[in-house]
């Protein structure tokens, strides 16, 4: 599954990043790396972007990247 499924209040676990090694850097930085948990906090309407916490890090990520993220998950909390 992919983060642009993760449902908003959902956690996910990090299995696998883009297939741009370029962006990848990028998102390792804000700590989106392999085996992190990332929680999807709200989504914009209109597909827009989403609101993401990964510890203590809340950052903005575009929907069509987040549609190359794939994530296993960890927590099925709806809110």
């Amino acid at each position: 599954m992919t983060l642009q499924q993760l449902l908003v209040g959902q956690t996910g676990s990090i299995k696998a990043l883009t297939d741009n090694a370029h962006f990848n850097d990028r998102l390792k930085a804000l700590g989106v790396k392999k085996n992190n948990l990332v929680e999807i906090i709200r989504q914009a309407k209109f597909n827009g972007p989403f609101h993401l916490k990964i510890g203590t890090t809340e950052f903005m990520l575009r929907s069509d990247i987040a549609a190359q993220i794939h994530i296993e998950i960890v927590d099925q909390k709806i809110a």
